[in-house]
């Protein structure tokens, strides 16, 4: 039973981080277009492809392309620069990246403008995340973009989001004749992922390692939330359904929240009791 245990909990952790890095390994060569094009600018008559593309971002509201093309064995350098729409960029994603044209932030743009946008729950749920998100991803995006350790730590940290939503990309891709079912079946997807791994992981190890602890031996021993998140999450997609079908903005805005809050905190809470267990029963087994 021990070794059940301990084999189950190491193929889900496993699972996470070889499923996620096998991913991150298709993520260039899959976006490897230069976006918006090189096909001119000032006037130039560009005769073969381009040989780089360097982006700087200039401040929260503009962002100056400099493209370097060849032209006859000349180079030949133009700027273009676009306004930024608020609520339209990836702030975080961009400074930690250096480029809104960066692969890693178009695989979450392409998800975000290809896909999820344009279901009535998908759009339904960015309306919300976007007054949260960009609260106060500017102010952390200025700091990303002075502090390049600090960006660096970022990117780790983005990385199996991004692995994440390139997956879920993937599977919306498959069910994309019934958008609203991808959608849905994208948000738990989407957030049972991310709460496993961002939360789930750590805070098992870390119940694990206070309840070694005599005193603390106790601490989270029995399950609370578990069944009213589940409750909620059921209640949720019902409300989903509603709201699709009588096209209710709210109620599209309400439930996808729950969707996406209820999975992950249910993903994390199931993920970290099994770390718990395993090792728990693991180590039992030794001292006795």
């Amino acid at each position: 039973m021990i070794a059940v245990n301990r084999v189950r909990l190491l193929i889900t952790i496993l699972m996470l981080l070889v499923s996620m890095g096998s991913i991150l390994a298709c993520i260039r060569p899959a976006y490897s277009g230069e976006a918006g094009g090189c096909g001119g600018g000032g006037g130039v008559a560009i005769e073969q492809e381009c040989n780089t593309e360097e982006v700087t971002i200039t401040g929260l509201t503009d962002v100056t392309v400099i493209s370097v093309v060849t032209n006859d064995g000349t180079v030949v350098t133009f700027e273009q620069t676009f306004a930024r729409s608020f609520g339209a960029e990836c702030l975080i994603a961009t400074a930690a990246f250096g480029s809104e044209l960066s692969p890693e932030v178009q695989i979450l743009r392409g998800f975000r403008d290809g896909a999820v946008m344009k279901t009535k729950a998908g759009s339904a749920f960015m309306i919300a995340f976007n007054s949260w998100y960009y609260s106060f991803s500017p102010y952390i995006a200025t700091y990303i973009g002075q502090h390049p350790v600090d960006a660096m730590m970022t990117r780790l940290l983005l990385y199996p989001f991004i692995a994440i939503m390139f997956a879920t990309a993937r599977v919306y891709a498959i069910m994309d004749h019934y958008p609203e079912v991808a959608v849905l079946v994208s948000f738990l997807m989407a957030s049972g992922l991310i709460g496993g791994f961002y939360f789930g992981l750590p805070f098992g190890i870390a119940r694990w390692r206070i309840r070694r602890f005599r005193r603390f031996r106790h601490l989270g021993s029995q399950p609370v939330l578990e069944k009213p998140l589940a409750i909620a999450l059921l209640g949720a997609i019902g409300t989903l359904i509603l709201g699709e079908i009588f096209s209710s903005p709210g109620a599209l805005i309400l439930s996808t929240w729950i969707v996406v809050v209820s999975t992950m905190s249910l993903s994390a809470m199931v993920l970290s009791n099994l770390i718990v267990l395993s090792f728990e029963r693991e180590y039992g087994s030794r001292r006795s």
